[in-house]
């Protein structure tokens, strides 16, 4: 299973890969093109997909601030939106179609504190590492959840 946590931010994208206990997290992924080159040359395959799509959800959150402030939130909401259907679209061409679930963020829900990641990990039998990314405890969330 894999979990990925789109992002343009400069923090990357988060990718979990959970094969049995075993638990694993790719390298920081700073721009769209290490993950869709990640994807293509070092993702296992065959495998079962979870991306958080920001596209499914055409919102921007917050709408406080100068205007120059809100437009460059919409920016990157815009960035964050582009990056998860370009993910989605070449996971589906790399694994097909019904390996790929894709998840709205409503749908993924809250984000996980260590705490919450660790308690979770250790009901499955997993090993995390002591501090994990936010990106990183997304992209877990994701790959541990079940998908019809």
């Amino acid at each position: 299973m894999i979990g990925i946590d789109p992002s343009a931010r400069t923090s990357g994208t988060g990718v979990c890969v959970i094969n049995g206990r075993y638990v694993s997290f790719a390298p920081n992924m700073p721009n769209l093109d290490a993950v869709l080159q990640w994807l293509e040359h070092e993702a296992p395959n065959p495998a079962r997909v979870v991306i958080e799509n920001s596209n499914l959800q055409n919102t921007s959150f917050i709408m406080q601030g100068s205007k120059a402030a809100v437009a460059k939130i919409a920016r990157n909401v815009g960035r964050n939106q582009e990056a998860s259907q370009a993910i989605v679209d070449a996971a589906r061409r790399i694994f097909g179609e019904q390996s790929v679930t894709e998840i709205s963020p409503k749908q993924k829900g809250s984000k996980w504190c260590q705490k919450t990641a660790d308690g979770v990990a250790q009901s499955l039998g997993h090993t995390l590492p002591k501090r994990m990314s936010q990106d990183k405890r997304d992209a877990y969330m994701l790959a541990v959840r079940k998908v019809k």
